[in-house]
């Protein structure tokens, strides 16, 4: 060997001494920021399809989806699945109970048979097929609510803001032992989820197929180590191959950095290329498109003047003075909420007589009586504003995370404004709902409207404010959606 190439291969081997390093770093901030984005790309597949395939929502209402879509899918058939190897919080779990018993301990991380790994991948592909045809597509199969592990630990990995335990228990019950048996599968074999049962996984692996970047590992050069096999992370024997292409792929990097001889190197077109430029480069890429429609969604939505969101704690301690400032004014006060419009009683100190201030007093009281009257008749009305007066009326909900506060105007018997004035929910699920259902009650003079797949509780949560702040009866939407893994 050259003194060139011992120079090369020195600065190659430092270069991969930064990519767990990294990886580590990333798999953590996901963690923290974006705990349920797979959630939101499984979500964003599946409302595409059904906008394709069925007709339901519009290019505006999953506009959001179709940016986090595009840039997801493109970036792995371009890059590989860096999102499952850098930026899923499910495959961080994994990889964490994996290694928490073998601390410090040499182990071999082929722990099933190359032909019983091979059989049990299967499993993750037909999960996706019997998803898309007979969940979405033929739509004769719908998933219980309460049994999608995703959904619980998409619920649960958020810890500073975790939901009641009213919430999760007796309803998430199944889901709770189905996480429960990943976990304990993820102890004894890496990535054990992400490897036999993934339909998301599966989705990107075969989109991942032909794409440009590859691990190159020339075998002329390898003699009779085996050390990449033993270190891949979803077992792949890579001893086979000169150029690893293979979907399964999740580009961990694990065999490029144990490489003795550096022989290891991700590549395109033979050509080496910086796996950590890559692997940040394409996780920047697929989280900045899902703030990016996020926003987008957020400013279509407000520009539209229906509602405005906001979970800032200066809109939420205004709203709350504003509350206050009505409440001692001179408005008559329906269901301690929101001011009346019932002006009837109207009082003028300097040309009232003692008996004329009387009957005014009788009056106010019988309006006040009659408005609840009104309420009361409004709560099995078909029309829930058809007999309610004119005016603002505030109201909260609880979503899946806590409360979600509206604030409700009321003219001609009409509902004609619904804006959010706080929500502790994730942000993208509520945008998601908000977008969809508060036009959904507008259109219909309804506060029972069908869910968002995909946001349920958030849904219901905003439901159940609009039906509060009106004083009328509520019907939950069910959390049991034609949608899979991932009703939030």
């Amino acid at each position: 060997m050259s003194n060139y190439d011992r120079n090369t291969r020195s600065v190659s081997r430092s270069k991969k001494g930064w990519i767990p390093w990294l990886r580590r770093g990333i798999q953590v901030l996901c963690f923290l920021l974006v705990p349920s984005l797979f959630i939101q790309i499984w979500n964003s597949l599946k409302e595409v399809f059904m906008l394709i395939l069925h007709g339901e929502g519009t290019l505006s209402t999953i506009a959001p989806d179709l940016v986090l879509l595009i840039t997801a899918t493109a970036v792995t058939a371009l890059a590989g699945r860096f999102f499952c190897g850098w930026m899923c919080s499910f495959g961080a779990m994994q990889d964490l109970l994996y290694r928490l018993p073998r601390l410090g301990k040499k182990h071999s991380r082929r722990s099933v048979s190359e032909r019983t790994d091979d059989i049990l991948k299967v499993v993750k592909y037909s999960l996706l097929i019997a998803i898309v045809v007979f969940v979405w597509g033929l739509q004769l199969v719908t998933i219980p609510s309460g049994t999608s592990p995703w959904d619980f630990f998409g619920m649960i990995s958020v810890f500073w803001n975790m939901p009641a335990l009213s919430v999760l228990f007796p309803a998430f019950i199944p889901a709770a032992i189905l996480l429960a048996a990943i976990v304990a599968g993820s102890f004894f074999i890496e990535r054990f989820f992400c490897r036999y049962l993934c339909p998301l996984g599966a989705y990107f692996s075969l989109i991942s197929r032909a794409r440009l970047f590859y691990v190159s590992k020339p075998r002329e050069n390898c003699g009779r180590c085996s050390l990449c096999s033993v270190k891949c992370s979803v077992g792949i024997p890579l001893g086979e191959t000169n150029r690893v292409k293979d979907g399964e792929c999740i580009d961990c990097m694990e065999c490029v950095r144990y490489c003795p001889s550096a022989n290891a190197e991700l590549a395109v077109d033979e050509r080496e290329r910086n796996a950590l430029a890559a692997g940040a480069v394409s996780c920047v890429l697929i989280a900045g498109s899902s703030y990016l429609g996020n926003f987008v969604s957020m400013q279509a939505n407000a520009g539209t003047g229906s509602y405005m969101a906001s979970a800032a704690s200066e809109d939420t301690t205004s709203a709350s003075e504003t509350d206050t400032t009505a409440a001692t004014s001179a408005d008559v006060i329906v269901s301690g909420q929101a001011a009346s419009s019932a002006d009837s009683a109207d009082v003028s100190s300097e040309n009232t007589t003692a008996e004329a201030a009387s009957e005014d007093t009788t009056t106010a009281a019988t309006a006040a009586a009659a408005s609840d009257e009104t309420q009361a008749v409004a709560s099995t009305s078909s029309g829930v504003a058809s007999q309610i007066a004119d005016g603002t009326y505030t109201g909260t909900g609880t979503g899946l995370r806590g409360t979600t506060t509206v604030q409700v105007t009321v003219a001609g018997g009409q509902i004609t404004d619904i804006s959010v004035v706080s929500y502790e929910d994730d942000q993208q699920f509520f945008s998601r709902a908000s977008s969809t259902v508060i036009d959904e009650i507008l259109q219909q003079q309804d506060v029972s409207v069908d869910a968002v797949s995909g946001a349920t509780y958030s849904s219901n949560g905003i439901m159940e404010a609009v039906a509060d702040a009106l004083n009328v009866s509520y019907t939950p939407a069910t959390v049991s959606q034609q949608g899979g893994p991932g009703m939030h």
